[in-house]
């Protein structure tokens, strides 16, 4: 994922989708093409939990927006 709001536009993405999409199956597609590897590397297991809460976060945050019926309000970062 390039930015916050890719990632944001990718959760709303998959939470639209008629089918269940699992954890399993997205984190891999936010975590690639980061390093020269393809891989999102990590300093240490604490800033690797630390992303995956962040990314769970926001995919709450995204489907309780979508489940509320007030409309979606994507996340735009100003710069």
């Amino acid at each position: 994922m390039p930015n916050v709001e890719a990632l944001d536009g990718f959760l709303a993405a998959l939470a639209c989708c008629p089918d269940t999409i699992l954890r399993s199956e997205y984190i891999p597609i936010i975590q690639s093409g980061s390093s020269a590897d393809g891989d999102l590397v990590f300093e240490d297991m604490d800033e690797a939990t630390r992303f995956m809460t962040l990314v769970g976060r926001q995919w709450n945050h995204v489907n309780a927006q979508l489940s509320s019926g007030e409309g979606y309000l994507p996340l735009l970062v100003e710069r």
